[in-house]
């Protein structure tokens, strides 16, 4: 049986173990990513600067697509995004 980031590299969250990326969707970077597809070229992200739902349960999202790329980035590169 296959580790979950072996079978699924398309797929890019935040807890998968695999560091800091830089994604971008149609070229332009997007910074607050919470899930990236580069196979069905879909990114979830925050909105920045990070917005609370009206309710206060959670941060608001924006799902966007297009031709998505994931590229392995420096730590200090992250923190900077």
């Amino acid at each position: 049986m296959m580790h979950g980031a072996q079978m699924n590299e398309h797929i890019h969250t935040p807890e998968d173990g695999r560091g800091y990326r830089a994604v971008t969707l149609d070229g332009k970077p997007i910074t607050g990513v919470v899930y990236a597809d580069t196979r069905k070229g879909k990114v979830v992200f925050y909105d920045q600067p990070p917005r609370m739902h009206k309710h206060g349960k959670r941060l608001i999202t924006r799902t966007r697509y297009g031709i998505v790329t994931v590229a392995p980035m420096c730590a200090a590169e992250g923190m900077m995004q």
